[in-house]
């Protein structure tokens, strides 16, 4: 046993609290994916996801949402190098992977949900890029599922923002 499966139960207890232990807890998660996310299971991955959305949701300072598009940023571009050598060397065992991508996916267009538009323009970014830079390492079946179940769901959600703004700005020009 490794510790990291009991530093990361610690981090989500802590990553749902308030107060001064949230801004702690947010540097360990940072440390964490700066320094030993190569040290990490893809299990431990899915955990430092939830993580950081966590983090995000609890507190209510604009760097600490920035910071978590960085992360996940960090994180899809880690498992798209372990994805790529797991290809490599095995050439199958790719479940897993599609299920850590689905969640920091789904976790990003959460965060292209935000009140600021600023945030969202970062997760919409960060999203897309990530696509593009790693998708090559996607599957077929799996991008099919990814058009179906997230790229379409996150253009439907920009467009409805894009239109309620038009109704806005349209409104208050009457």
């Amino acid at each position: 046993h490794r510790g990291w499966d009991s530093i990361c139960m610690i981090l989500i207890e802590l990553s749902t609290e308030s107060g001064k232990i949230v801004a702690l807890g947010f540097k360990c998660i940072e440390s964490i994916i700066n320094d030993y996310l190569h040290d990490l299971t893809l299990e431990e991955i899915l955990l430092v996801i939830k993580i950081i959305e966590n983090f995000k949701k609890v507190s209510s300072d604009n760097n600490v949402s920035y910071q978590s598009v960085g992360m996940f940023w960090k994180v899809g571009d880690h498992v798209a190098r372990l994805q790529a050598k797991t290809i490599k060397i095995e050439g199958h065992g790719l479940e897993r992977f599609e299920e850590i991508w689905c969640d920091l996916l789904e976790r990003l267009m959460n965060l292209s949900c935000d009140n600021q538009s600023e945030m969202r323009q970062s997760a919409i970014h960060t999203f897309f890029t990530l696509l593009i830079d790693h998708g090559s390492i996607f599957q077929l079946d799996f991008w099919n599922k990814l058009f179906n179940d997230k790229i379409y769901k996150l253009v439907d959600h920009i467009l409805e923002l894009y239109l309620s703004n038009t109704r806005v700005d349209s409104n208050a020009n009457l």
